[in-house]
């Protein structure tokens, strides 16, 4: 009897982006032989690794983080978690805002973030983080999953800046609006960063800052 042996190999190569991936490869052989088990199949891969990222857009209230931080979003399809609208939804449930409402939102973001980070998703943190307590939960959250952190911090000069929060209007439930008092009070207490970290100044074109962010997050990634 004559012996035949079929040998097929198949090669999938996906550059689709998968959630901690840049690119995968699949391969597939299989063999007809005249054994017992007349059919096998050998399966490999090679893969490489995504450098997983945690962006973090910092600033004074009402400095243009939320609106840079939504573009990005927008941009590289990743998840955005922002304190505000987290303590709101906190204050929504009935509890009356305060020191702890503000801490709880921080806990809130770094626990969602977390889990997002495990499993290998880039995230995008919006939040003020005026001082090194907070800077450093994001230090150690990184470290935690081995991500990178981006940070970004936009900036504006002040008389801008109170044009601009006089005529904000967000609508956040038990959260008042903005004033440049609160502004004011939030610097006294916001401490300057010491980290590398790209310095956005939101008076220039936002389509140009949403660029160099851009830039800035491939040269960090």
């Amino acid at each position: 009897m004559t012996r035949l042996t079929l040998r097929l190999s198949l090669v999938i190569a996906s550059t689709r982006e998968i959630p901690g991936f840049s690119r995968t490869f699949l391969r597939y052989d299989t063999c007809k032989r005249e054994e017992a088990f007349p059919f096998c199949i050998f399966f490999s891969y090679s893969i490489d690794m995504k450098n997983v990222q945690l962006i973090l857009i910092s600033g004074l209230p009402g400095a243009g983080k939320s609106t840079l931080a939504e573009s990005l979003v927008e941009k590289l399809s990743m998840p955005l978690f922002s304190v505000d609208p987290i303590e709101s939804s906190i204050i929504k449930s009935g509890i009356t805002r305060r020191f702890e409402t503000g801490l709880a939102a921080y806990i809130v973001a770094e626990t969602l973030a977390g889990e997002q980070l495990k499993h290998g998703l880039s995230v995008i943190i919006d939040a003020v983080n005026p001082v090194q307590e907070a800077r450093a939960m994001w230090h150690n959250l990184a470290r935690t999953h081995h991500a990178t952190l981006i940070i970004i911090e936009c900036v504006l000069e002040r008389e801008l800046h109170q044009e601009r929060i006089a005529s904000r209007v967000r609508n956040m439930h038990g959260i008042p609006e903005l004033t440049w008092q609160d502004v004011e009070h939030s610097r006294k207490n916001y401490l300057p960063w010491t980290e590398e970290r790209l310095v956005l100044d939101t008076a220039n074109g936002h389509e140009e800052n949403v660029q160099k962010a851009l830039d800035y997050i491939h040269l960090k990634g």
